[in-house]
C-alpha cells in the first residue's frame, strides 16, 4: 500500500505569506507473495447474489438503450454495473438501501433539457458536477423505461456535438 505524507509550512516574506509543501514520506511496499489471493471474478452471477434488483434494473435499461448507443455492453464491477458504449461508461447502477438502485450518468452541455425531461416525468434527481443521479425502485424503472431511451438519445447527441 502506498503511503505519502506532506508537511505544510507557512513562509513569511515581508508582509506576504506563502505555503511551502515538503514531501516527507513516499513509500510503497509490495505485498508478500503468499498474501496475494485469487482475484474475485466479477460477472453477472456475482450481481445475482449481491443485488438482483440492480442487475435487473441494469438489464432493463441496457435493453431499452442498446440500439441508441453504439457498440454497447454491460460492464460488471465490484461496486457497480455500467452501460458501456465505445469505451465510455454512459450510465452506472449501484446498490442502495431497501431495494432502490442508484442510477447515475454524465450529461453534456445542455443540462436544462435533461432537467426538463426528468421533471416532466416526476423523477427526483440530484446534480453533482457533470453527473445526474436518482434512486428509483426496480418497478419504477419498468414504468419509466421510455425516459431512459430519451436520456440515451440526449446523451448521445451531446457527446457528438
Amino acid at each position: 500500500m502506498p503511503l505519502v505524507a506532506i508537511q505544510v509550512n507557512i513562509v513569511e516574506i515581508g508582509d506576504r505569506r506563502s505555503l511551502h509543501f515538503t514531501k516527507i514520506i513516499d513509500s510503497y511496499e509490495e505485498p508478500e507473495g503468499d498474501l496475494i489471493g485469487v482475484a474475485e471474478q466479477i460477472d453477472e452471477s456475482f450481481w445475482e447474489s449481491k443485488s438482483i434488483s440492480v442487475l435487473n434494473s441494469a438489464k432493463q435499461v441496457y435493453e431499452a438503450t442498446k440500439e441508441i448507443y453504439e457498440d454497447t455492453k454491460l460492464g460488471f464491477n465490484k461496486t457497480n454495473i455500467t452501460i458501456n458504449s465505445g469505451g465510455y461508461n454512459q450510465m452506472y447502477f449501484k446498490k442502495r438501501y431497501e431495494g432502490s438502485v442508484l442510477i447515475a450518468f454524465r450529461f453534456g452541455s445542455k443540462m436544462s433539457e435533461l432537467e426538463d425531461l426528468l421533471q416532466r416525468n416526476e423523477i427526483n434527481f440530484n446534480v453533482d458536477k457533470k453527473k445526474f443521479s436518482f434512486q428509483p425502485y426496480e418497478r419504477q424503472i419498468e414504468e419509466k423505461v421510455e425516459v431512459f431511451r430519451e436520456i440515451a438519445k440526449l446523451n448521445k447527441r451531446w457527446w457528438q456535438e
